[in-house]
């Protein structure tokens, strides 16, 4: 109870002062981190509160689910601030919701806090970004997902729950046990995705709008195929940055083949990650850590980067802490280094990297080899720890008895 209590506190001061930094400061709607916000409330409304999705805009590029954080507070009458303040509430709920799950799971398994501490502490790293996209929600969802994943179908129901607002948190699938477990969670995240996409496609024109556009975009600066690009242009020549798709893409010399590196190195790991399913042996914290590895490997075989992409990786590694067992905590730890960094590089130093200046440039590549350490090392640790017993053995590894109080939680939805 004094643990839940102490931890509570820390998540409530945490929050507090990113909210007020962010909502005391008359001039946030002109910063960098308030462009995603100026977009849901001044343009991107518009177009949902008339019944129609913003698909004619490049940089709309959501599942159709994520319309409904962006118009929920736009039902909100006033200006800018009054729009922030109910978008940054739904973020909150969404944000606690995992802190409560987190303490709970703490509760019903002997102390193990990891989890809620690592939510407590880490995403205020982010800054106001934390609060200013809708990647929380789909977060939270996730997490849930996997903290709740033997109930297959309640597991994928969230997960495709999680999926109508930003597709990543199916890639939390993966870490699902072959057979019935991963068929009715697949089933059941599939069941969301089709009802979510008719509905949307019958009541609202350009549901589908957003593939294209996503299809369509190139290297994103922050991207960690352009990293040596990045560097290369403190030379005074290399690539030059435009705005394309919504966001900053570097275009020029070398681009097509980072693109290339990109695209053979995520169907490489794809074929990897298949492999390991396919012949891994399972055991409890399978889900936890292989969803965090999934979610990794895609994040830096991407030619798209955003800093709110870090909030995915931060959540799934605060479940995989609720677990005594994980191999992913080194990969945890370098994760909310990253998140530090990177408010670091954005908003901080974002204007060097258009100026071709060296700290920005070093920010920004430091950042991105330690997010490719962590998720080097998460993936050699998943094959590892679901390889070593059977090469030991011979055997499939036995799974540890759980606790009748964690497993009745297991069970739980909430």
């Amino acid at each position: 109870m004094r643990t839940s209590v102490t931890i509570t506190a820390v998540w409530s001061v945490g929050r507090a002062a990113v909210l007020f930094a962010m909502l005391s400061n008359p001039a946030f709607p002109r910063q960098l981190v308030a462009a995603d916000v100026r977009l849901y409330s001044a343009w991107w409304t518009r177009f949902l509160s008339h019944g129609v999705f913003p698909a004619q805009d490049v940089a709309w590029q959501y599942p159709p689910g994520a319309a409904l954080p962006m118009a929920v507070p736009g039902l909100v009458t006033g200006n800018f601030f009054s729009y922030l303040y109910a978008f940054a509430l739904l973020v909150l709920i969404a944000d606690l919701a995992v802190h409560v799950l987190l303490l709970r799971r703490c509760a019903t398994t002997r102390g193990v806090a990891g989890g809620a501490w690592y939510w407590a502490l880490v995403p205020p790293l982010l800054g106001t970004v934390w609060f200013t996209r809708i990647d929380v929600m789909a977060t939270a969802l996730a997490v849930a997902a996997v903290l709740i994943n033997r109930r297959p179908l309640v597991s994928g129901l969230l997960l495709g729950a999680g999926a109508v607002l930003k597709v990543w948190p199916l890639l939390a699938l993966g870490g699902l046990r072959r057979g019935r477990p991963v068929f009715f969670a697949a089933l059941a995240a599939t069941a969301v995705l089709v009802q979510t996409q008719l509905w949307s496609t019958v009541a609202m024109p350009g549901a589908l709008g957003f593939l294209a556009h996503q299809r369509d975009r190139g290297l994103e600066v922050e991207a960690v195929a352009a990293t040596p690009l990045v560097l290369y242009r403190l030379s005074g020549s290399g690539p030059e940055l435009v705005l394309r798709y919504g966001s900053w893409e570097l275009v020029g010399p070398f681009v097509g083949i980072a693109l290339t590196t990109c695209r053979l190195t995520a169907l490489t790991a794809g074929v990897f990650l298949v492999i390991w399913w396919r012949r891994s042996d399972w055991h409890p914290a399978v889900p936890y850590d292989a969803a965090l590895t999934i979610v990794l490997v895609a994040m830096v075989t991407s030619p798209v980067l955003s800093p709110q992409y870090l909030i995915w990786a931060t959540g799934l590694a605060a479940a995989c802490l609720t677990r005594s067992d994980t191999t992913q905590r080194p990969a945890a730890l370098l994760i909310a280094i990253c998140c530090l960094l990177t408010q670091l590089h954005f908003p901080v130093l974002w204007h060097g990297i258009h100026n071709r200046d060296t700290l920005a440039a070093v920010v920004l590549a430091l950042r991105n080899a330690l997010l490719l350490g962590a998720a080097a090392w998460s993936i050699t640790s998943l094959w590892t720890s679901t390889r070593r017993h059977a090469v030991q053995t011979g055997q499939p590894p036995v799974a540890q008895p759980v606790p009748a109080a964690a497993s009745d939680a297991s069970r739980s939805p909430s």
